[in-house]
C-alpha cells in the first residue's frame, strides 16, 4: 500500500458514459433491488385507508412521492460524491494520507490477527 506508484482503480477505466446511459444502469440498479420492494410491500400500506375506494391510486401516489424524494437524494449523493472525488484525488498529500491510513489500518488489524486477539 505504501509503495503504491499513484494509479487508482478508479482511474483504470476512463471511458466517458453518457447521462442516458448512466440514468438506465441507475434505473435498472434500483429495479431489480429486492429491497425496494419489500419497502412498499411492508411499509407503505400502512399509510393507505383500510377502507379508502381509491386505494390503488393512494398506494401508487405514495409511490411516486418515493421516488421523487429519492431521486433528490441520490442526486445530492452523486453530485457530492463528484465533488468529493474531484477534491481527493486530485491533491497528492490527501491520498498520500489515505494511503497511510489504510496502511496503518493493515498493520494494525495484522497485528490484532496475530496475537488472536479477534
Amino acid at each position: 500500500m505504501l509503495r503504491d506508484d499513484g494509479v487508482l482503480a478508479v482511474d483504470a477505466d476512463r471511458r466517458p458514459r453518457s447521462p442516458g446511459r448512466l440514468l438506465g444502469m441507475g434505473l435498472w440498479l434500483n429495479l431489480l433491488n429486492p429491497k425496494l420492494g419489500l419497502f412498499f410491500v411492508a411499509f407503505l400500506p400502512q399509510f393507505v385507508p383500510a377502507n379508502a375506494e381509491r386505494a390503488q391510486a393512494t398506494f401508487f401516489l405514495l409511490g411516486l412521492v418515493f421516488a421523487g424524494m429519492t431521486l433528490v437524494v441520490f442526486i445530492g449523493y452523486g453530485l457530492l460524491a463528484a465533488w468529493v472525488r474531484d477534491h481527493v484525488i486530485g491533491k497528492p498529500a490527501v491520498m498520500r494520507g489515505i494511503r497511510w491510513g489504510f496502511a496503518t489500518a493493515f498493520l494494525l488489524l495484522g497485528v490484532q490477527l496475530g496475537l488472536g486477539a479477534i
